[in-house]
């Protein structure tokens, strides 16, 4: 059997890229060889889509652009674009364990292959075990759609592990919200439900290390003087690197305890 974890939500900024970074950083850190699927259109930096920002990030990580796939202009003069551009992603994963990040907005593509293509079922006789990473925030507008497609994604995947991801978890704002007693309802049906808190390095210099294209687990593994470098910061100026680096440990080991039995064991930046 070959896992494909698939990582995907209906807008963007509520944390599907860190979220797949996070997870292909765990495989590294346990000594996990997977190749990542970039299916996000906004991740292409050339025309042929022979490099990704994904790929940027990643740097030990075999990472394959596929992009979003058809719009519905195009499923719609064509009804096999879909199955076309889905089946690609069947063939790599049948060949090894892989992560697929899904641009925004794409999540309802899958949602319509996997009914009409009866995905789950097709993938598990080529040996690829499914799961559906879901990350959404407290805010209406994302929670809402959120927990729409967690719902969609279990009743249209039968066997496939779903699992629901509150990204920058304040359990005073999710109290009381129809949904989120919606979410209880499709936990205790199967659906896994997990939080992802935010790290608590400074927006600046968290910023800063996405901009410099570092991924968590290398800001852990770093010297205070190189990190403080690459942020900009003067060598005799390493406290807030420093800072930042250990506010970024204290967020993967705090992941790591909530993703448990979800994700392989490992030691973040060794």
């Amino acid at each position: 059997m070959t896992k494909l974890k698939i990582v995907g939500t209906e807008r963007g900024g509520d944390g599907k890229s860190t979220l797949a970074v996070v997870l292909a950083g765990m495989e590294e850190a346990a000594g996990h060889a997977i190749t990542i699927i970039d299916g996000d259109d906004a991740g292409r930096l050339d025309a042929a889509g022979v490099v990704s920002r994904l790929g940027q990030v990643l740097k030990n990580q075999e990472v394959v652009w596929i992009g979003a796939g058809p719009d519905a202009a195009a499923v719609e003069a064509n009804s096999d674009a879909l199955s076309a551009h889905w089946d690609k992603v069947g063939k790599i994963a049948a060949a090894r364990d892989c992560i697929l990040d899904l641009g925004a907005n794409t999540v309802q593509k899958l949602i319509e292959y996997a009914g009409v293509m009866n995905i789950g079922a097709r993938w598990a006789k080529r040996g690829i075990e499914i799961e559906c990473w879901i990350p959404f925030s407290c805010e209406d507008e994302s929670f809402s759609k959120g927990v729409k497609t967690v719902r969609r994604l279990h009743e249209t995947i039968p066997g496939a592990k779903i699992i629901a991801v509150k990204n920058g978890v304040d359990g005073e704002l999710w109290k009381g919200k129809p949904e989120d007693k919606e979410l209880t309802a499709l936990e205790k049906a199967g659906v896994v439900v997990v939080s992802m808190p935010k790290c608590g390095a400074p927006p600046a210099m968290w910023d800063a290390i996405k901009a410099a294209k570092l991924s968590p687990f290398e800001v852990v593994a770093m010297d205070e003087v190189d990190l403080a470098k690459i942020l900009g910061l003067s060598k005799d100026d390493t406290d807030p690197a420093e800072r930042a680096r250990v506010k970024v440990e204290q967020w993967l080991a705090a992941l790591y305890k909530s993703f448990k039995g979800l994700v392989p064991e490992g030691v973040p930046g060794k």
